[in-house]
């Protein structure tokens, strides 16, 4: 067990912070974010709606 830790144990950490800051909004230039809000928003007359850079995520 201790020899897999040695071997795999940066692996397993390096996969574990990937997925809390997935999980969390973090990573992928944070496109998973909870706040729907500006989407939601239309635009005003004569104005098109802007869209962000990172609007589409890493997927």
């Amino acid at each position: 067990m201790e020899e897999f830790i040695r071997s795999y144990g940066i692996w397993i950490l390096l996969a574990g912070v990937f997925f809390a800051m997935h999980r969390f909004g973090m990573g992928c230039g944070a496109g998973h974010s909870r706040d729907r809000q500006a989407d939601e928003n239309p635009a005003k007359p004569g104005e098109e709606k802007k869209r962000s850079a990172h609007s589409g995520g890493c997927h």
